[in-house]
């Protein structure tokens, strides 16, 4: 039987603020020009894939990239929607700033007020006016609530199979995505998945517990037990 749900998720393509050591969270930079030719490709690879749903971070370098991939795909084209929900992690007022050494014999907080900006200690460490990682974590099941499971439901209640959705986004709320869509499956297990690459995806298959092709469930009486299996981590078989 065929898979009911997949979503690619993808990380966009190389930003001019790539390959620095910059805070760049919501600092909207655009695609390089290596970032435009990787956009390209990444679009040409999945021209033979058909989604039935494009959804983006409304930044730059993840729009430019989402925008290439529907473009090349074949009619019916899916639909495609931006939103805030996909952005990465806000820093605050390290945005835009360079990640320097942090002083040990200081917290992270006191590293911060002193425009150290050094990598976060922990889950809950935040800049000033920015989001933690757990921060994003709840922005993430938010957007796995609006944009992932409504396919879910729906395809289950049609009794249909072969729904691909692709999620084009930035490395640390995709890592976040992942988690927390793993987590709503029946073993409820957690997977981090670091240092993605530019235009790398990573693949989750979700499969509603005793679904058969072409015979639909009554999801709103109970909501069905979801099955989830990661099928593919950050492929990109081009180098860059």
């Amino acid at each position: 039987m065929s898979d009911s749900v997949i979503v690619t998720f993808i990380r966009h393509a190389q930003s001019t603020d790539n390959n620095t050591s910059m805070w760049t969270g919501w600092k909207d930079a655009p695609l390089s020009k290596r970032g435009i030719d990787q956009a390209r490709t990444l679009g040409e690879s999945f021209v033979d894939t058909h989604f039935t749903a494009i959804y983006t971070s409304d930044l730059k370098r993840a729009f430019s990239t989402a925008q290439v991939l529907y473009d090349h795909q074949k009619d019916p084209k899916p639909s495609f929607k931006s939103s805030e929900l996909l952005r990465e992690q806000n820093f605050g007022l390290a945005t835009g700033k360079y990640s320097l050494p942090a002083n040990p014999a200081l917290t992270f907080q006191e590293n911060a007020a002193r425009g150290a900006y050094p990598d976060c200690y922990s889950d809950d460490d935040r800049f000033p006016e920015g989001e933690s990682i757990k921060d994003v974590a709840k922005r993430a099941k938010i957007a796995l609530t609006k944009f992932v499971l409504p396919h879910v439901w729906q395809a289950a209640k049609e009794g249909k199979t072969g729904i691909h959705v692709a999620i084009v986004s930035h490395g640390l709320c995709i890592s976040e995505l992942i988690s927390e869509l793993l987590e709503m499956g029946a073993n409820k297990s957690r997977r981090i998945i670091h240092n993605l690459s530019n235009t790398g995806w990573t693949r989750v298959v979700i499969n509603t517990e005793g679904a058969q092709e072409g015979q639909p469930k009554d999801v709103d009486k109970e909501p069905p037990v979801l099955v989830m299996r990661i099928t593919d981590v950050n492929y990109n078989k081009h180098t860059y």
